[in-house]
């Protein structure tokens, strides 16, 4: 669809983990794989199976697999940590609004066609998705203010809810994607401890309940509601959050990705597109919706069971190629700044985890699993910047993993990345489970420590990007 389609640096694979509850089908159970290489640290995901897969820039289909000889003593298991970034895009009450605009406004599409009904009891939640569970900031204190909460809230939808609520279909998602992890980490192999306890396991979310909720029930469903005491997640104000490109927090990110989201509506393809689609849905041009919007509300309402316009059914393949087109346009993936300043400090974040644990000089020298409950506008720009984006929004309960291995002779570590459960090589890495240094390497162009992203945040003149 247009030339924005065959931009080189969005290549079809798959990458960090995000969590979106909703469309995606439940992964089949996995053989146990007798020689995987141990733990010594896991981020955001599931250990995949033996032979690993990746996916071909181009194409929509495995078209290499790559075994892994991983017999033998010299592969030592070391209880570490597993950073698991629960980035949601859960099943959702509505729209929310899009995190990559800059002006933040909470938007409501509504149809002229048709209004779905988003009824209260879509937000009934699954008892076995209960657990004793406190927010905090990072300190351990009282919840931040959430802003974007009460801006959610301002908004009543027909049937009577809010918009971004996480409905009982994406509590039960991400339930069932923490039993995947359970079976992984718990069941065929004695990583985690089957009773959560607080000394192994960091969560970390947004401030915003939906994504809170998602840990919650992730957390359920890892555990099988088993604690050993309350389950801690830990928050942070809106100005200084990373988990999702933050466009209020870091003035320079705003500055350049305001002028590309203007560009949107002048691009041949899009802009055509967009008109036509509006005109068929009798939605007027001065609504400012945008495919990104339009997607947003028509996967909700199929994931929910709720009526779409019969127009939009020739219309979803364009709607679902569009709204990427446009995150490849924001994002501008073969020019870096953008991408460093969207997710570089996160990306710093889940290294500096990665060097500690084999420092040992963490003062949590028990962690091992490190689970961030995030964003598609967090997953998006970092599969970009991973090169494995495949050009396909991400699914609702969507989950990236970074796990962290160590050999037994050597010493030399490696880390493994996997995408719903599948194993991905990552460009850069001379395999799947990429020698620490390489995978440094890759992330290198991206990363950010938190002294460099505030100092480029705050600049917002004479900038250009590298």
């Amino acid at each position: 669809m247009g030339p924005l389609r065959h931009c080189h640096s969005c290549r079809k694979l798959p990458i960090a983990c995000l969590h979106f509850p909703a469309t995606c089908p439940p992964v089949p159970p996995r053989r146990p794989v007798s020689r995987v290489p141990e733990r010594i640290s896991s981020e955001a995901g599931g250990f995949g199976p033996k032979t690993a897969h990746r996916f071909s820039p181009g194409l929509n289909k495995l078209s290499h697999e790559e075994s892994f000889d991983q017999s033998g003593p010299n592969w030592l298991g070391v209880s570490g940590l597993r950073l698991n970034v629960v980035v949601t895009t859960e099943d959702r009450i509505g729209p929310r609004h899009f995190k990559c605009d800059p002006k933040f406004s909470s938007r409501k599409l509504r149809f002229s066609v048709i209004e779905a009904q988003w009824v209260p009891t879509l937000l009934e939640a699954p008892p076995h998705t209960h657990i004793n569970y406190v927010v905090t900031d990072l300190e351990g204190g009282p919840q931040p203010p959430a802003p974007l909460e009460d801006n959610y809230r301002r908004n009543i939808l027909s049937g009577g809810t809010f918009p971004g609520q996480l409905t009982k279909v994406g509590m039960q998602q991400l339930y069932e994607l923490g039993e995947r992890l359970r079976k992984t980490y718990i069941e065929e192999t004695p990583f985690l401890s089957p009773t959560f306890i607080p000394t192994e396991v960091y969560v970390r979310s947004t401030n915003i309940v939906r994504t809170i909720e998602s840990a919650k029930c992730l957390i359920a469903g890892l555990f099988q509601q088993k604690q050993k005491d309350i389950v801690s997640i830990l928050t942070t104000e809106a100005e200084s959050e990373i988990l999702y490109p933050n466009y209020h927090g870091c003035k320079l990110l705003k500055v350049l990705i305001s002028p590309r989201w203007a560009e949107l509506s002048t691009l041949p393809g899009i802009a055509a597109d967009l008109q036509s689609i509006l005109s068929a849905l009798g939605i007027a041009a001065h609504q400012h919706v945008d495919f990104i919007l339009i997607r947003d509300d028509m996967v909700a309402r199929e994931t929910h069971g709720l009526p779409n316009p019969p127009v939009l059914s020739s219309w979803r393949n364009t709607v679902e190629e569009r709204a990427v087109d446009m995150m490849c346009h924001l994002y501008e993936p073969s020019r870096r700044e953008k991408l460093q300043l969207s997710v570089g400090a996160l990306l710093h974040v889940l290294l500096d985890n990665i060097e500690k644990k084999l420092e040992g000089s963490s003062a949590e020298a028990n962690r091992k699993l490190f689970l961030y409950s995030a964003h598609d506008t967090t997953l998006i720009p970092c599969l970009m910047a991973l090169e494995i984006f495949d050009m396909k929004w991400p699914p609702y309960a969507a989950d990236v993993t970074l796990e962290l291995h160590q050999n037994r002779k050597t010493g030399d570590a490696f880390v493994k990345v996997s995408y719903m459960g599948q194993d991905q090589l990552i460009p850069g890495c001379s395999g799947v489970y990429c020698p620490l240094q390489e995978f440094k390497q890759v992330v290198s162009a991206y990363t950010l420590t938190s002294e460099l992203y505030h100092s480029r945040c705050a600049s917002t003149g004479g900038q250009a990007e590298p």
